[in-house]
């Protein structure tokens, strides 16, 4: 239904101004992908680190994370679902006010901000989780405040929309986020899984942060997506060189 709907509304859309000048003025590439490998390395290792940051926020925060709950935590299916649906709404929130504060503060700020404290309360979060006799209320406060910070998921769109060349913007944010997208999107429930059970077999130890681990290590890669951009906003050259 929403393909169909999708089908429908594109009939409305125009190109921008920019794009309708290259077409005027025929600076169009004919195979633009090949220009994608050619000047926009540094652009697509950029953009696939941060759409790796994005799934692991939405398949392990979003997806996995309230199932490992209840079975952790022994709730009820409804619950588990309350539990979810804040979550989702707390994402929504978090990427709200990132993308507020990227208008206000700018992208690189912003996105250090929010990754940093993705990576401190996703610590607390599974430290609450993974121990002997687990609080429920303290787990689910901490729970809702990650989905929040799991907002610096937003960063994906904001830095990729500024990381390729006008005439290479669409094949250079396509390919990227569509094979980061998939291999990320297949490995990380996997990943997930074996993490999660050794983390269970391990509660009494180190290794109980096994999971907490992978996503703390999600919030380095923001951070240093922030600092690479930084880095590229900073340069004389192109994004895309």
């Amino acid at each position: 239904i929403f393909g169909i709907i999708s089908a429908y509304l594109r009939k409305f859309l125009r190109e921008t101004p920019v794009f309708e000048q290259m077409k005027k003025d025929k600076a169009l590439e004919k195979f633009p992908l090949k220009e994608v490998f050619k000047k926009a390395k540094m652009g697509i290792v950029l953009s696939m680190m941060i759409t790796w940051v994005l799934t692991g926020c939405i398949v392990v925060m979003i997806l996995l994370m309230p199932s490992y709950m209840a079975k952790i935590l022994q709730i009820n299916t409804s619950i588990q679902t309350y539990l979810q649906i804040g979550g989702i709404l707390l994402i929504c929130l978090g990427c709200i006010i990132s993308g507020i504060l990227a208008d206000k503060i700018g992208i690189i700020k912003s996105c250090v901000f929010f990754s940093v404290f993705f990576g401190i309360v996703s610590l607390l979060y599974f430290n609450t989780l993974y121990r002997q006799n687990a609080d429920f209320n303290l787990v689910a406060c901490l729970y809702l405040l990650v989905c929040f910070f799991s907002g610096v998921m937003n960063f994906c769109p904001l830095i990729m929309s500024e990381v390729f060349d006008a005439k290479i913007k669409f094949s250079g944010l396509s390919f990227s986020y569509n094979i980061a997208y998939a291999i990320a999107g297949g490995l990380t429930p996997q990943l997930a899984f074996f993490l999660h059970s050794f983390a269970l077999d391990n509660l009494s130890n180190f290794w109980r942060f096994s999971l907490g681990i992978y996503v703390f290590f999600l919030a380095i890669i923001a951070l240093l997506c922030a600092f690479i951009f930084s880095y590229l906003n900073n340069t004389q050259r192109t994004y895309s060189q």
